[in-house]
């Protein structure tokens, strides 16, 4: 729960600017802090390994839940309030050339940081068809979709970059993606921090926005956090 609890505090205070703003920007604002932290919730603590039987090295459950959470309240949000996510599984015509190259490079480039940096063992077959799945459907629906989303709202200024609009939301959504794979605190409560994690993930996150807002679509990524 301190893990939770500082990334919800994190992501408030990088959102600050956008409670000046009017008020329908803040009842998004508000929107994005209370989804952010029923996923983390789903995400870390929605844990029932008996439900799946492929194996219990990682949280099956909340990454399914979170994915589920994310794709309910996005096709809610987007009916009632008419919010465009980008949520679609058409691709602009074009795009799907960039955005393969864009995904693979991001591919060759976790292979090469995971090569020197990661665990040295031998992955399970349950770690092997985890990374594959869950992280891509489950962080892209909540980041890049539901978050990113969310936070167009609130931050609607943005700066051309490489041909896609880029805002303050992409920023916020990829500094917390990033902080979310590499801050927090153990079992005992001591606080970690490791910052190749960070900066992968930082670094993936924001080049995923960057395919997404340039494409106005859905992307899906199983590059491996």
């Amino acid at each position: 729960m301190n893990t939770i609890i500082l990334l919800t505090v994190i992501g408030t205070i990088f959102c600050i600017p956008g409670s000046f703003r009017k008020k329908d920007s803040r009842k998004y604002l508000i929107f994005f802090i209370v989804c952010f932290f029923i996923d983390q919730l789903l995400t870390r603590n929605f844990y029932f390994p008996e439900f799946i039987t492929i194996g219990t090295e990682w949280n099956w459950t909340g990454k399914i839940a979170s994915a589920l959470f994310s794709l309910i309240v996005i096709l809610i949000l987007r009916k009632k309030f008419r919010i465009n996510f980008a949520f679609t599984l058409k691709q602009k015509k074009g795009s799907l050339k960039p955005t393969l190259i864009s995904v693979g490079i991001l591919v060759i480039i976790g292979v090469i940081v995971l090569w020197f940096f990661g665990s040295k063992g031998n992955p399970s077959f349950e770690t092997h068809l985890f990374q594959l799945t869950m992280p891509g459907i489950a962080e892209e629906l909540a980041f890049r979709g539901l978050f990113l989303g969310l936070l167009n709202n609130v931050f609607k200024k943005s700066r051309r970059i490489l041909g896609a609009e880029m805002g303050w939301g992409a920023v916020v959504t990829s500094l917390l993606f990033g902080l979310w794979h590499g801050i927090g605190f153990d079992n005992a409560s001591n606080f970690y921090f490791n910052i190749e994690p960070i900066l992968m993930t930082l670094i993936a996150g924001f080049f995923i926005s960057l395919v997404k807002r340039k494409n106005r679509k859905f992307t899906y990524s199983c590059f491996i956090s």
